[in-house]
């Protein structure tokens, strides 16, 4: 028997394979022996397409169309969806995946027959769902995006955004650089960090992370005579249009009143 693949799109005919003479899976290549075999693994394990299967002259041909109602979630069993671990590890007790055993009766199975392929199935939403429900979400972490593990569900992975490992990258990365002199260096890495530790995206953030990065960082500026480098820091800024000749006044003020502070300090402990 000769298998032809009609690939549709809105109804229209985009792309005909070449006749093929085994009865394997063109997706992942599961050999399937005889024709209701393969188009019942076609409608179960790649729920993403719409198979129908329409009789030939030659043998079978099986039309290929997106499923527009693909959700994507997972239905298989909810032990397989992450490891569980050990309950009694050295590393103390584990996080387990809650389960619910669900019997089913199901009626008298009929007799296989290649009509129940000839029409698409009814994609109603108030048709069968999964009987299990709470263990279809798979959630992924934001920037390495692998799956969430049972023990991670109660972290926050939007708080992954300066990973120890990220910051001690960006200072080696800043050590390399050659064009610049020391103080410039130690001042991109506290900018940087600063950056990255509060996660500044916008344009508009920029003032604002001008005023707390003085708020932290003032005194370790000062201590490290790094006070003319953040002043050419917020020039840059402003040729580049981040911020105005405003915010370069009161942040580079803002500097100064810590300054007047530690002077006086100093006043008065030497006259003491």
């Amino acid at each position: 028997m000769r298998i032809f693949y009609q690939f549709l799109y809105n109804n229209n005919t985009r792309q005909q394979t070449e006749a093929r003479d085994d009865f394997q899976c063109p997706w992942c290549r599961v050999n399937c022996i005889e024709l209701y075999c393969l188009l019942k693994h076609l409608k179960l394990c790649h729920s993403r397409f719409i198979f129908n299967y329409v009789p030939h002259p030659k043998g079978a041909r099986i039309d290929v169309s997106i499923n527009e109602s693909y959700d994507g979630s997972y239905v298989g069993n909810p032990n397989d969806l992450h490891s569980t671990g050990f309950a009694f590890s050295r590393t103390g007790p584990a996080r387990r995946n809650p389960v619910t055993h669900v019997i089913v009766c199901r009626p008298k199975r009929p007799a296989p027959s290649l009509s129940e392929f000839l029409e698409p199935d009814d994609t109603d939403a108030d048709g069968p769902r999964s009987y299990i429900s709470g263990h279809n979400r798979l959630y992924y972490h934001t920037v390495t995006c692998l799956s969430v593990r049972p023990q991670e569900i109660d972290i926050d992975s939007e708080s992954e955004n300066d990973p120890e490992w990220l910051r001690i990258k960006t200072q080696h990365m800043i050590d390399e650089f050659t064009d610049v002199n020391e103080g410039e260096k130690e001042l991109m890495k506290m900018w940087n960090l600063h950056i990255m530790k509060y996660g500044f995206v916008g344009d508009c953030q920029i003032p604002l992370a001008c005023s707390m990065f003085i708020e932290e960082h003032g005194k370790n500026i000062l201590s490290k005579r790094l006070y003319r480098n953040f002043l050419l820091h917020l020039c840059n800024l402003f040729d580049y249009g981040l911020i105005s000749a405003s915010v370069v006044y009161h942040t580079m003020h803002q500097l100064n009143q810590i300054r007047d502070e530690i002077e006086n300090k100093n006043c008065l402990s030497w006259s003491s």
